[in-house]
C-alpha cells in the first residue's frame, strides 16, 4: 500500500535515515505510489541526495561546534574565542638559568666599567646536543679593585637565539598586520620599539598592554595575539586606547627563538663569544636551566581562558593565584594555594603557595624570589603577603608479595614482576604524586591483581616515609609530620643509617664511626640504636618524641657525622594506622621506585 503522507520526516541526519525518509516522502506522492525505488536507477539518485544531505548536515554541525569554546576543535577557532575573553594562548617558553660571572681583563690597568650587551651568548649541552643561552638585558659592571676583575651576580640567561625584525608603517593599509615570522618565539622576551621615521631616529619603547582600564591615547603599549600558522602578531592602539602609529613609523621587534623543554636542567655554561678587553670569562651556575615549555595546547587554552577571565588580572581568590602562576610560570606542574587562616597554626594576612616543579621535588630560593617579584607583585592585593613554601612529600614504601598461577600465563616470573612494577609506576604518575590526591589502598591493590589474569592475589604492606637533609657535625632539631589525620602505629618507626663520631648526649658508650638508626619504644619516645650481631642495642633513650595520634616525629639534639648510603637525606618511616592516606595543603603522596619491593610467588594451589 502506498504511503499517504506527503511530509518529509526529519528524524535523523545519518545516511540510511535520510534515504529512508526520501523514499517514504516520494511514496506519498501519487506520481510514485507504485514505484520500485530499489530496483531502478532512481536508487542511485536517492543515494546521491542522501549523501549530499548527510554531508551538508555534518558540515553545518562542525561549523556550529567551532562557534563555542567547549566544542571547538580547530586551534584557530579556539584562539579566536579565547580572544573575546581577553586571553592570549601561551607561546613557547625559553629555559632560564641564573649564573655569576667573573671577567678577567687583559690589561693591568683596565677600564673602571665594562658593559655586557643584551644577547651575549653562552653555550651548553644536553645529551650531546648544544644549545645557546643569551643575556636578556644589558649589564653594566664596575671593576673590583681588590683583585682587578669584573664581577656580576644573578645574571639571567635565556635559551635561544635573538633576532630583530622591522616593519614599515604603510599609510595605504587601513589595517596593517605585524606578524612575527617565526612560530617558535617566546613572547615574554619580546621588545617592541617604534622609530619615528627613516630620517628621524628617535625611538620609543612600547610595552605589552596589561590592563586596558589604565590606558589613555598616549599610552605607549602594544597588543599581542596568536594569528595564523601558529605565528604571533602585534598591533597598536587607536589614539584612544593606546597610542597609534603614524605613517612612516618603523616598528622594530626583538624576539627570541627557543627550543622549549629540551635545554631544561642544563647546568654547565661557557661563554661563546668574547668582549673587548676581557681575557677570560668564568661562569658559576647558581640555578640550572628551568622553565622551558612548549606552546600551550588546545585543551589548556580551553580550560585557562575562562579562568583567566574570572581572575581579571588580579590575584584575590585561591583560583586567581593558580591561574596567574600557571599562565606565567610554565615550570610548575601542580600547585596548592591556601589562606593563612587555614594554616596550622593560623597566620593571618598571608597567602601560602606550594609549587611542584616539572622536574625535581622543590624549586630553588632564587626562583621563588623571581616568582614573587616578577609575577605575584603585579597581581597581588597590597594587604596580603604571598609566601612560597616547599611541598612536603610523604613517600610510600611498598612491599608486595604477588601470588600467581603459572599455568595461566606464558610470561616468565620476571616479566610478570615488571608488569607489576610498571603498574605501580603508572599509579604514581596518574593517581597520586600531586596535591590533594588521596592514596586508596584497596584501589591500589586491585590494580596489582588486574596486571595479568595469572595473578590471583597480592599481600601488600605500606609504610609512610619522611626525608630530611641534616646538617653534618652540628646539633639540630627536626620535625617530621606525616600530615594531620594520619596516625602511625607504635613500635614501627625505623630509619636509614647514619654515623656519629662524638655526641655527649648518648646514654651508652660507643666507638667513633659506629652506625646508628632511629626507632621508638612504643611509649612516645624516639630512640637511637645500633646493631650488634643480631641484637639491637639502644644507645640513646630520648632522641626525641613520637606523637602517634597526629603522625608527628620530633628529633632533638641530633649530631650526625655522615650518612651511610652516601645520600644527602635520612629516611624515617613508620606503619600507618589507616591504609588510606589523605594529604593536606602542601603535602604530596608519592612513590619512589627505589622504595618498591615486589616478590613474585607461585600459588601452591595452582601447581599440578
Amino acid at each position: 500500500m502506498a504511503n499517504t503522507t506527503n511530509k518529509f520526516l526529519l528524524t535523523g541526519l545519518d545516511f540510511d535515515s535520510i534515504k529512508a525518509n526520501l523514499k517514504l516522502y516520494l511514496q506519498g506522492q501519487s506520481e510514485f505510489s507504485d514505484y520500485n525505488f530499489e530496483g531502478s536507477g532512481f536508487s542511485v539518485l536517492l543515494d546521491t541526495l542522501a549523501l549530499n544531505t548527510h554531508y551538508l548536515g555534518y558540515y553545518l554541525n562542525m561549523v556550529a561546534n567551532e562557534m563555542f569554546l567547549d566544542s571547538a576543535s580547530q586551534r584557530n577557532s579556539l584562539v579566536s574565542l579565547a580572544k573575546m575573553l581577553n586571553y592570549t594562548p601561551l607561546s613557547r617558553r625559553a629555559a632560564t638559568a641564573v649564573v655569576d660571572l667573573v671577567l678577567v681583563p687583559t690589561s693591568a690597568t683596565p677600564d673602571a666599567k665594562i658593559t655586557i650587551p643584551k644577547f651575549f651568548k653562552f653555550t651548553t649541552a644536553i645529551d650531546g646536543v648544544s644549545y645557546v643561552f643569551s643575556t636578556n638585558q644589558v649589564y653594566s659592571v664596575d671593576l673590583d679593585i681588590t683583585d682587578n676583575t669584573y664581577k656580576v651576580q644573578d645574571v639571567v640567561l635565556k635559551e635561544g637565539l635573538g633576532y630583530t625584525f622591522q616593519f614599515s608603517v604603510d599609510p595605504t593599509q587601513s589595517y596593517q598586520r605585524f606578524v612575527i615570522p617565526n612560530p617558535k618565539i617566546d613572547t615574554t622576551e619580546l621588545t617592541v620599539r617604534v622609530q619615528a621615521s627613516l630620517t628621524n631616529t628617535s625611538v620609543n619603547v612600547f610595552n605589552l598592554a596589561d590592563d586596558v582600564n589604565l590606558l589613555t591615547g598616549e599610552s605607549l603599549v602594544y597588543f599581542l595575539q596568536e594569528g595564523d600558522d601558529l605565528q604571533y602578531e602585534i598591533y597598536f592602539g587607536d589614539n584612544i586606547i593606546g597610542k597609534g602609529l603614524d605613517p612612516g613609523n618603523i616598528v622594530i621587534v626583538d624576539y627570541l627563538v627557543c627550543s622549549a623543554t629540551a635545554p631544561n636542567k642544563a647546568s654547565s655554561f661557557t661563554a661563546a663569544q668574547g668582549l673587548t678587553g676581557i681575557q677570560t670569562i668564568r661562569v658559576t651556575t647558581d640555578v640550572a636551566a628551568y622553565g622551558g615549555a612548549e606552546r600551550e595546547s588546545i585543551e589548556s587554552v580551553r580550560f585557562s581562558a575562562t579562568k583567566s577571565f574570572e581572575s581579571q588580572n588580579r590575584a584575590v581568590t585561591v583560583q586567581d593565584y593558580k591561574t596567574v602562576l600557571v599562565e606565567r610560570f610554565p615550570n610548575v606542574q601542580n600547585l596548592s594555594v591556601w589562606g593563612g587562616e587555614d594554616s596550622d597554626p593560623p597566620t593571618y594576612g598571608k597567602v601560602f603557595l606550594a609549587l611542584k616543579p616539572v622536574d625535581g621535588y622543590v624549586i630553588t630560593e632564587s626562583v621563588k624570589d623571581i616568582i614573587k617579584k616578577e609575577i605575584l607583585q603585579a597581581y597581588n592585593v597590597v594587604t596580603v603577603i604571598p609566601e612560597i613554601v616547599d611541598p612536603e612529600y610523604i613517600f610510600l614504601e611498598i612491599n608486595s608479595v604477588v601470588k600467581y598461577n603459572s599455568l595461566r600465563t606464558t610470561l616468565s616470573e620476571d616479566q610478570l614482576k615488571q608488569l607489576v612494577l610498571d603498574t605501580i609506576a603508572s599509579f604514581n604518575t596518574g593517581q597520586i604524586n600531586t596535591f590533594d590526591q588521596t592514596f586508596r589502598y584497596t584501589y591500589f591493590t586491585r590494580l596489582i591483581d588486574l596486571c595479568d589474569t595469572a595473578i590471583t592475589n597480592n599481600l601488600t604492606n605500606i609504610r609512610v616515609q619522611k626525608r630530611f637533609v641534616p646538617y653534618l657535625g652540628i646539633f639540630q632539631n627536626q620535625t617530621l609530620r606525616f600530615t594531620a589525620g594520619n596516625p602511625i602505629k607504635p613500635r614501627t618507626v625505623s630509619s636509614t643509617k647514619f654515623v656519629v663520631t662524638s655526641d655527649p648526649t648518648y646514654d651508652r658508650p660507643y666507638r667513633a664511626g659506629d652506625v646508628f638508626g632511629f626507632d621508638d619504644d612504643g611509649e612516645g619516645n624516639l630512640r637511637v640504636y645500633k646493631n650488634s650481631g643480631s641484637s639491637k642495642i639502644v644507645v640513646k633513650n630520648s632522641a626525641g618524641t613520637v606523637d602517634y595520634d597526629n603522625g608527628l616525629i620530633t628529633i632533638t639534639n641530633f649530631l650526625p657525622a655522615s650518612i651511610v648510603d652516601n645520600t644527602s637525606s635520612i629516611k624515617v618511616s613508620a606503619e600507618p594506622v589507616y591504609q588510606d592516606i589523605t594529604p593536606l595543603r602542601n603535602y604530596i603522596i608519592t612513590i619512589d621506585p627505589l622504595d618498591v619491593k615486589v616478590t613474585m610467588q607461585v600459588n601452591p594451589r595452582n601447581v599440578s
